[in-house]
């Protein structure tokens, strides 16, 4: 007898391979060790994976436990952390365990910035590769935020010693945080425009805090980290001071540039190269007490009735005027001390009122604010006793 056997042609097994979202593998600091950047859904597929990382050149790979995954497919126990660098990683597990192991940083890699690593991923009867290109991230230009230079409008250098003296309003501000470090190297560069006429023993120099000044020029460069800077040009003791000599009048232009990094990135010159310069005025005076505003006379005591409003009246409160004709801009600011009810100052003729930092501050001419302190009604005070600091200072700003 015979039998008849059908045959049919088979199907094709069809499904869909698991793909891996690759970071680029770019080495902040040569040598580190960092986390591969992987996105929090870099793997897309179903069921389990099989993950295979090989390094090639100096780089090698440690990583974290893990107890939802395994370093392969028949293996019986949970990942355990490497214990020594190697150039080769497995890691086996369902989709979403391996996405949220890779998206914490829980596989490091360690390079100077050569070689490669080759990812293969195994999904069923599926297999793909890929290879990631290790490089340093100082191949790419990298943005920073540089430093900052705060300059007065003008300040006064005394024609005795020509030291330039900025106070609290010349200060350098360090590349922020994030982009740059204390640490990093500035080179402040101030210079006086070829527009002004020097003679040879003019111009711009340092004298050390042992008194021996260096020689002059038009151009003066000093490099050091911005506290450093900060302390010559505050005239802080111990700093090197910077020291001008020249025309009364003339304009220095300040510069500031972060052309070293200490913070172990490799970075763009033409990127980091930021100058913010500013055009400043210098007036050197043969005397300095003659340029500053000061009180001729004060009273130290002033009688209120607590806790009512009471005006506060200056008798006999004199002031010279700044750069010593009177005419200048005056800035009087009450600061009050402990316990310090509350005063109320209103404007009256020349005489404007301000806020600044909390604190009343009135601002005219000398002769003006001599009479505003002794007018009636327009300052009052509510509170007990307390003391109020007067702080004089000219139109830039300057206390004196």
């Amino acid at each position: 007898s015979t039998a008849s056997i059908p045959l049919s042609t088979p199907v094709q097994a069809t499904g869909t391979p698991a793909t891996l979202s690759i970071p680029a593998a770019r080495i902040t600091t040569p040598g580190a060790l960092q986390s591969l950047p992987f996105g929090s859904s870099a793997l897309t597929g179903a069921g389990n994976v099989l993950l295979s990382f090989t390094a090639t050149g100096d780089a090698q790979f440690e990583w974290s436990s893990s107890g939802s995954l395994k370093a392969s497919a028949s293996a019986g126990s949970t990942l355990a952390a490497s214990t020594t660098a190697a150039s080769s990683v497995s890691l086996y597990g369902d989709v979403a365990a391996l996405n949220a192991y890779l998206h914490a940083g829980n596989l490091k890699l360690r390079s100077s910035g050569a070689g490669s690593v080759t990812v293969t991923v195994t999904a069923g009867d599926f297999v793909s590769a890929s290879t990631i290109p290790v490089t340093l991230q100082g191949n790419t230009a990298q943005a920073r935020t540089g430093p900052a230079l705060a300059i007065p409008a003008r300040f006064n250098v005394p024609a005795s010693t020509g030291l330039i003296t900025l106070d609290a309003d010349g200060v350098l501000y360090a590349p922020s945080s994030g982009t740059g470090l204390a640490s990093d190297v500035l080179t402040l560069t101030i210079s006086i425009p070829d527009s002004v006429t020097l003679s040879g023993s003019q111009g711009l120099g340092t004298v050390t805090s042992a008194g021996a000044a260096s020689s002059l020029s038009r151009t003066l460069t000093l490099s050091g980290t911005a506290a450093q800077l900060n302390a010559s040009l505050l005239g802080t003791s111990g700093a090197d001071r910077i020291r001008y000599v020249g025309p009364v009048s003339a304009p220095l232009v300040f510069s500031v540039t972060d052309g070293t990094s200490l913070d172990g990135v490799p970075i763009s010159s033409t990127v980091t190269s930021l100058v913010n310069t500013v055009s400043t005025i210098i007036t050197a005076n043969p005397d300095v007490s003659e340029t500053t505003a000061a009180f001729a006379s004060l009273p130290t005591k002033v009688w209120v009735t607590p806790y009512r409003d009471s005006d506060l009246r200056f008798v006999g409160a004199s002031l010279t005027g700044a750069l010593a004709n009177g005419t200048d801009e005056l800035r009087l600011r009450f600061v009050p001390g402990a316990a310090a009810g509350t005063l109320t100052a209103t404007a009256s003729g020349y005489v404007t009122v301000h806020t600044v930092n909390t604190h009343t501050e009135i601002r005219g001419k000398a002769s003006d604010l001599a009479t505003y302190l002794a007018t009636p009604g327009v300052l009052r005070y509510n509170g007990g006793g307390t003391t109020y600091t007067l702080e004089l200072r000219d139109a830039q700003n300057q206390l004196d």
